[in-house]
């Protein structure tokens, strides 16, 4: 009776890959998105800085396609043609910005 070796390990690509660090601490197959948030310019930076504190007390932020922002909970929503109107929506809500 011939036996076949479980060679899933033996497999480059595998555990080596993984493994393999790439000279920053990090596995190869680990990234750090550096790129993302380095590229953002300041407004899309500041959008994503509220949306995300928002997030936490459990809004959510959306940018419209014919300019202005959206906060929304619930069945509630609040429309503004800028991020200071998102801002001062924070304060009110009691979202620290």
């Amino acid at each position: 009776m011939h036996t076949e070796r479980n060679t899933m390990h033996s497999r480059p690509g595998n555990d080596e890959a993984r493994t393999a660090r790439n000279g920053s601490g990090l596995r190869a197959d680990q990234d750090t998105n550096a790129e993302t948030v380095i590229d953002l310019d300041a407004d899309r930076k500041a959008f994503t800085t509220l949306a995300a504190k928002l997030a936490f007390a459990g809004f959510s932020l959306h940018q419209l396609a014919h300019d202005g922002y959206l906060v929304s909970r619930w069945d509630r929503t609040f429309h503004s043609n800028d991020l200071a109107g998102v801002r001062g929506f924070c304060q009110r809500a009691g979202v620290a910005v």
